[in-house]
């Protein structure tokens, strides 16, 4: 039984299968990238336990980073888990988000991060898809090469 598992688990069709379903977190990335920028832009304190910008550099660097995480959001969507580049920057990105999330602020940390629970659920989501594209990553690798003449 143990060596059953273990073909299983270096199988080509089943690490193709899982990471192509693992692959589906650029989908998922960038649709939480777009719903992110857009309350970035909109109402940042919804995501901030209601916490509302100043205005001025404050609310321009909210709105910037709104406009950001829009782009990216687009990037991974238009873009998919076929291009290994792309895939390997966003596994990245997710990775520091929430390696800085989980830190709280990181070098701004908060005074009473407990007070502060808005960042878990970010924090636990670019985790999960920071895993995600790894794992895609290591088990299917995206741009395939294609025979010549395609």
């Amino acid at each position: 039984l143990k060596l059953q598992f273990l073909y299983l688990i270096e199988s080509p069709l089943v690490n193709s299968t899982m990471g192509n379903v693992l692959g589906y977190g650029m989908y998922a990335g960038g649709v939480f990238e777009l719903i992110v920028g857009a309350k970035f832009i909109t109402a940042p304190d919804a995501l901030h336990a209601g916490y509302t910008p100043t205005s001025g550099y404050e609310a321009y660097a909210f709105e910037s980073f709104g406009v950001q995480s829009l782009f990216m959001g687009i990037l991974m969507l238009m873009k998919g888990p076929s291009d290994r580049a792309v895939v390997s920057l966003s596994a990245m990105y997710h990775a520091v988000w929430a390696a800085y999330l989980a830190t709280a602020g990181g070098r701004h940390a908060l005074v009473n991060p407990s007070a502060h629970a808005w960042n878990t659920p970010p924090m636990v989501v670019h985790g999960v898809l920071a895993a995600a594209l790894l794992g895609h990553l290591l088990l299917r690798g995206g741009d395939e090469k294609k025979e010549k003449g395609n």
